[in-house]
This record gives structure tokens, C-alpha cells and sequence, in this order.
């Protein structure tokens, strides 16, 4: 099963090339279901590498951004270990988008405040109010590619094994 998980984070990535609405992308969605059903050392490198021929293809830009947004984003396979692992119940997914989106929030928009707001409390509270859109938009979306990349994993799985003891769609 390790190979189609990995074949799925791969997939994943590769939809982040192609437009999607709102922004909404399967990227950290992705990273928490690599980090749940691959072992870290290589759901990290994996999903470092999607991320890196990404903005490849995509562009690069302002360094201060990039570098934490990929710190919030590799964060998501850590907590797909962490809080999801290997009891992909409903509830613990769900936790799993949450924290993530919400870190990834955090993370990134410090970025963002180092690189286009004044550095003043003013300008760090303005940053972050003005991402809270983008937090909402992140829920949504990895809610959504969350239900597909552990809904569908789970269904191969009972196609093959049997169904599970825990799994999302037992919940």
C-alpha cells in the first residue's frame, strides 16, 4: 500500500500545476495523508520535492514568503503522523485539517508580515487579519481533497483487505 500512497501524494502534487478556484489545492491535504500512511523520512522529502517542482513550474518568489510557507506547509505530514497515524477515523482527520490549515495559517502569514507589512503591531494584526480569508479558504479545500485522498485510500483498503476496525468511512 505504500506505493499507491505514495502514487496519491504524487498525483496530488501534479493538480497543484493545473488552475483550481479559490486557490483551493490539494498541497496540505496531501501532506497530511502522506504523513499519515508513509513513514516520515519519506513523506517529508516527498512532499518537499512536490513543493519545490512546483514553484519550479509555477515561479518563486519573495524568499521571506516562500521559506514560511513551506515551514507551515511541512509541517502537514508531521501532523498527519501525530494526530491522525494510522486510526484515519473521521474525527481525526477532521483534527488533522484544523490544526494544519490553522499552522499553516500562522506560519505563513508571518511570512508575509516580514515581507509586506510594517514591521509595528499594527502592521503584524493588519497581516493577519487580512489572511483571514485565506484561512477559511484552506478549511474548505483541504477539508474537501481530505475526504477524497483518506475517503478514497480507505475504500482501496476494504477493496483489498477487508473493512478496517477505525476508518474514516466507518465514523
Amino acid at each position: 500500500m505504500n506505493r499507491f500512497a505514495t502514487a496519491i501524494v504524487i498525483v496530488s502534487g501534479l493538480l497543484r500545476l493545473i488552475p483550481h478556484p479559490l486557490g483551493i489545492s490539494p498541497m496540505h491535504s496531501a501532506g497530511l495523508f502522506a504523513g499519515s500512511t508513509l513513514p516520515l523520512k519519506k513523506a517529508i522529502p516527498l512532499f518537499l520535492i512536490m513543493l519545490l517542482v512546483g514553484d519550479w513550474l509555477i515561479g518563486f518568489y519573495d524568499f521571506r514568503v516562500m521559506a514560511a510557507v513551506y515551514a507551515g506547509a511541512l509541517l502537514a505530514p508531521i501532523i498527519g503522523k501525530k494526530l491522525i497515524g494510522q486510526d484515519r477515523a473521521l474525527r481525526r482527520v477532521a483534527g488533522g485539517v484544523g490544526v494544519s490549515a490553522l499552522v499553516f495559517y500562522l506560519v505563513s502569514n508571518f511570512g508575509n508580515w516580514l515581507a509586506f507589512y510594517p514591521h509595528t503591531w499594527s502592521g503584524f494584526i493588519a497581516n493577519y487579519i487580512a489572511g483571514l480569508p485565506y484561512l477559511g479558504i484552506a478549511l474548505i479545500g483541504d477539508g474537501l481533497y481530505a475526504v477524497a485522498l483518506f475517503g478514497g485510500y480507505e475504500l482501496l483498503l476494504r477493496a483489498k483487505h477487508g473493512p478496517p476496525k477505525t476508518s474514516v468511512l466507518s465514523q
